[in-house]
């Protein structure tokens, strides 16, 4: 299984940065896994576990342009918007079927980064 995450944002504007827990937590880009600056960016979220994502431009981060994805194994999906964040649905979300899938599933992310996001879940 894996997750398409689409971050939607104005290139030169925003970007997108995978970082680190610790760079999620103090909003810290430098030594970030992967950053994408131009939008849309595509992500593949081939891993289960946590993963993270930030704006790196100056500000942005503290500002609330942050993003934490949980990906799960199986066909449940959950998503817990940051505290005092209110939540939209993504514009736009779709479902693709994977090659030898018999169903898919679509999760969509309460918006807490400054992006809209999408996640589709391929089987």
């Amino acid at each position: 299984s894996s997750f398409l995450a689409v971050f939607n944002f104005t290139t030169g504007q925003h970007n997108v940065a995978e970082v680190t827990e610790d760079g999620y937590d103090d909003c810290n880009a430098a030594n970030a896994i992967s950053t994408l600056t131009t939008g849309p960016a595509r992500i593949t979220l081939n891993t289960t576990g946590d993963h993270y994502f930030i704006c790196s431009i100056p500000g942005h981060c503290s500002a609330g342009q942050k993003l934490k994805v949980e990906v799960r194994n199986g066909n449940r999906t959950s998503t817990s918007p940051t505290p005092g964040t209110p939540s939209a649905a993504a514009p736009g979300t779709s479902s693709s079927p994977g090659t030898n899938s018999a169903s898919s599933h679509v999760a969509t992310l309460s918006l807490v980064f400054f992006m809209s996001i999408a996640l589709t879940l391929f089987c």
